[in-house]
C-alpha cells in the first residue's frame, strides 16, 4: 500500500482504504507509513506490527541491509525466532538489540529481534 499521494492531514484520507479490515485480515506492506503517524488509532496494535527496513548502504556495491523489528510480545517475533531455531536463516547476520543497557529481569527488557541480510 503506497500512502505517498495521501495528504495525511485527516483520518478521512484513509477511509477508502478500509484499513481496519486490511489490518485485521491481511498482511500489509506500507510505503510512506509516516503518513499514518498522526493517527495512531488507525494502526493495528503494537503486537501485530513487523517493521521492515531495507537499505542500500553503498549504491555501488551489491550489499543490502534488511532489518526486521517487532515487539517482544508480537507473534512476528515468535515466528522469526522459529526460523532462526530451525536454521532457516543461517545466511543472515543476526543482531538482538536491548534498548536498556541495564541487566533487567527476564520479561522486563524491551528486546527486539533485528535481522540484517547482506545479499551478494
Amino acid at each position: 500500500m503506497d500512502l505517498y499521494r495521501l495528504s495525511g492531514k485527516s483520518p478521512l484520507d484513509f477511509e477508502p482504504l478500509g484499513l481496519e479490515r486490511v489490518f485485521s485480515d491481511c498482511i500489509s506492506l506500507i510505503e510512506w507509513p509516516s503518513r499514518l503517524k498522526s493517527f495512531p488509532d488507525l494502526l493495528p496494535e503494537e503486537e501485530q506490527l513487523l517493521q521492515i527496513d531495507l537499505r542500500i548502504p553503498d549504491p555501488i556495491s551489491n550489499e543490502r541491509v534488511m532489518s526486521l523489528v517487532s515487539s517482544p510480545e508480537s507473534s512476528w517475533t515468535k515466528r522469526l525466532q522459529y526460523l532462526v531455531d530451525e536454521g532457516m536463516v543461517d545466511d543472515l547476520l543476526l543482531n538482538y538489540e536491548d534498548d536498556d543497557d541495564d541487566d533487567d529481569e527476564e520479561g522486563d527488557d524491551d528486546e527486539t529481534l533485528n535481522e540484517n541480510l547482506n545479499q551478494r
